[in-house]
């Protein structure tokens, strides 16, 4: 998994390098004409659990999680945004969403048996972020090329929590929505090509952590309450923006 990654992290950066070279035959960013946009992605992210947070004693006993243990998940998001322009060139935006999204963890009971711990949570951000053009390649289908860099907090309500042995997953999930709330930051970097209607690709990377805190409205029944960590590489399959 971590080979895959890399890859794909190299892609990634040399898709964003073909415009360096690149001749600029337009003069403003297509985005400019736009106030508002709505995106649809999906995220494969390698999540980790803080190391400084992995024992927890509950009625059904004592689990461990594994220091340091990466674990595959995947994440959807639905987002909504305005676009700011302060000038002809700059572009501001803010956006906010809901985003479902899983993570998962190994850890052992009190005798020593390898679990497997995995959630699924609603995910609402807010994030501010800056769109930063590069020089326009006229041999790419004519698409204007940007980074996006986007920084925000968010808050996250869980639904369905499961907890079986790590070789044999085949327990039910039990529902969480609403027991608990945590919250974190999130930040995200990536490479658009759109065209002059808004239309085109977007990839990136995205990184979040949860702070080391959370809301309890009700305890749930595994009583575990890890904190994540994640990275992971998004695509947009939606891009729609509105004037």
């Amino acid at each position: 998994m971590k080979t895959k990654f890399k890859f794909l992290a190299t892609i990634l950066l040399l898709v964003a390098m073909t415009s360096i070279n690149a001749q600029d035959s337009l003069s403003k960013d297509p985005l400019l004409q736009f106030k508002s946009f709505f995106e649809v992605a999906l995220a494969v992210n390698q999540t980790r659990v803080n190391t400084n947070y992995t024992t927890f004693i509950t009625k059904n006993g004592i689990y461990n999680f594994e220091k340091g243990s990466l674990t595959p998940t995947i994440d959807g998001f639905i987002n909504y945004g305005w676009i700011f322009k302060s000038n002809t060139n700059e572009i501001y935006t803010l956006k906010t969403g809901l985003n479902v999204i899983s993570r998962s963890a190994k850890l052992t009971d009190s005798i020593g048996t390898n679990l497997m711990y995995s959630e699924g949570l609603f995910q609402i951000p807010i994030q501010f972020g800056i769109r930063l053009p590069k020089r326009f390649n006229t041999i790419k289908n004519n698409l204007y090329r940007a980074f996006d860099l986007n920084i925000g907090f968010y808050i996250a309500i869980p639904y369905i929590e499961i907890l079986d042995q790590k070789n044999n997953l085949d327990a039910n999930g039990v529902s969480s929505f609403g027991n608990y709330c945590r919250y974190g930051f999130v930040s995200e970097i990536s490479y658009s090509a759109l065209n002059t209607k808004g239309y085109g690709h977007k990839i990136g990377l995205r990184a979040s952590i949860d702070l080391k805190s959370i809301t309890k409205f009700k305890e749930t029944k595994y009583e575990l309450y890890p904190y994540y960590s994640t990275i992971g590489i998004f695509y947009n399959f939606l891009n729609k923006y509105n004037k």
